[in-house]
């Protein structure tokens, strides 16, 4: 699932929903099951959201918003756009620069 409006979408259907079961998310959000349930096991890895009850029968519920925050803005290893050059590049070459001089 490489579609970050659908994972947001779905920690908001869980923040407005606490408590809901994946089913729910599913018709609370008119996203397929296997990208939904995806997301959450994702999001629950990650800490934004998570879950209690037992296998295939959770209920999932939103992490406190300081919690989501600090989880929001940590880079993620598979963020990084390889179209732009790599801002350590430049650097090495200054520093190369100068030890040269």
């Amino acid at each position: 699932m490489k579609d970050k409006g659908q994972m947001r979408g779905i920690a908001a259907f869980v923040a407005t929903n606490p408590g809901c079961f994946c089913h729910e998310v599913i018709a609370g959000t008119g996203i397929q099951k296997c990208a939904v349930t995806s997301a959450l096991i994702k999001l629950v890895k990650r800490g934004t959201i998570w879950r209690v009850g037992n296998p295939k029968h959770y209920r999932y519920f939103i992490a406190t918003k300081a919690e989501v925050i600090v989880n929001d803005m940590a880079i993620k290893p598979g963020d990084y756009d390889h179209d732009r050059p790599n801002p350590l590049s430049a650097m090495f070459n200054q520093k190369l620069r100068e030890v040269r001089r």
